[in-house]
């Protein structure tokens, strides 16, 4: 009946359904609307409701490749009394998080801490023990241990094995070209039978969930009690990434569903590129569809850890006066272009 028709239009579902073909385009909208018009008039279910929905024509005049924004390469002075507004973010209660963060302040130089920072994008989880074969799990903790005070090496749980290990050498070579066009030299080991073992992928990652952490811990430290100390080891450690992130590959695969052992770096080359050559397809999922390092749909956008940690810490005394490795810029410039512009 119509009025069936015009309660299952009022529905959630859908509105949704509505605005989804919406963004293909402007007269896409029209030929939508007056579709369900025209289809509630007629008395449809809702199943002749999503047919009449999938008949639209494809938008026109859609790039195949939108513009990607470009990050600022001018910075504002935005005065002290923006700095003083901060934090700006709702920030849970972090708990523990100011404790442990006073403690690793006592650990670790800030020197030391910049120095865990992982060389290349994290998420590469599915590399085995050359040794022993197991692992390749999401679940890193249950095949590899690893610790802040020995970070460069990584111990499988099953052989006992310690790596670095000469035997099984990470003496492969492979070049990827990551979204800024830079060529990337990536190391791994290649056993008899042909698997391949990055275990420097698998450290980077390992690295990465620690920084991120032991920034949101001092972040919360230093904002408790305004030690000065705090904040200068959360900086040194976005120091680290401002360092690397500009030179990160994109984590990711080809296709939807694609087995683990075809997941790991991507070569990219630039936004909507594959190993240096443009494409014309665009899938929604696809890993090429960004400029960042974090691009790949099944995988996180910029961990959140970072801006947080950096809104918790931005009206340290550590930032004034501070300027950029080259001088060119202020130091909260720099990290902000650096880190979290390179993952717009």
């Amino acid at each position: 009946s119509g009025t069936l028709m015009t309660d299952i239009l009022r529905t959630p579902w859908a509105a949704w359904v509505l605005g989804l073909v919406a963004l293909t385009g402007g007269g896409t909208v029209c030929q939508t609307v007056g579709g369900a018009e025209a289809a509630a008039r007629a008395d449809p279910t809702a199943a002749e409701l999503v047919a009449a929905l999938r008949k639209c024509p494809a938008a026109k005049g859609r790039p195949a490749s939108p513009p990607i924004p470009k990050p600022a390469t001018e910075e504002t002075d935005w005065g002290p009394e923006f700095v003083a507004r901060h934090p700006v973010l709702r920030h849970p209660d972090g708990g523990n998080s100011a404790r442990y963060g006073r403690a690793l302040a006592k650990r670790f130089t800030p020197g030391q801490l910049k120095a865990m920072v992982p060389q290349q994008v994290a998420g590469c989880y599915y590399s085995r023990c050359p040794k022993c074969k197991q692992g390749g799990e999401a679940n890193w903790s249950k095949h590899w241990s690893w610790t802040e005070e020995r970070p460069d090496e990584l111990v499988c749980k099953h052989c006992k094995t310690v790596f670095p290990d000469d035997q099984y050498a990470q003496d492969q070579r492979r070049v990827y070209l990551n979204p800024a066009g830079e060529e990337i030299e990536i190391a791994f080991h290649k056993a008899p039978d042909g698997e391949e073992h990055f275990l420097g992928a698998l450290l980077d990652m390992v690295k990465d969930a620690f920084c991120r952490r032991s920034l949101l811990h001092l972040g919360y430290a230093y904002h408790e009690s305004g030690n000065e100390n705090m904040a200068a080891a959360a900086v040194a450690i976005l120091e680290g990434y401002a360092e690397s992130v500009p030179h990160w590959l994109t984590y990711g695969a080809e296709g939807w569903g694609a087995p683990r052992h075809k997941r790991g770096y991507m070569s990219t080359g630039g936004p909507y590129m594959r190993n240096g050559v443009k494409h014309d397809r665009r899938d929604p999922y696809a890993w090429e569809e960004g400029r960042g390092p974090y691009s790949s749909w099944w995988f996180r956008s910029m961990p959140g850890e970072l801006y947080r940690a950096y809104d918790l810490i931005y009206k340290s005394a550590r930032f004034e006066g501070a300027r950029s490795p080259d001088g060119k810029h202020s130091l909260r410039f720099w990290i902000e272009s650096s880190i979290f512009d390179e993952h717009a």
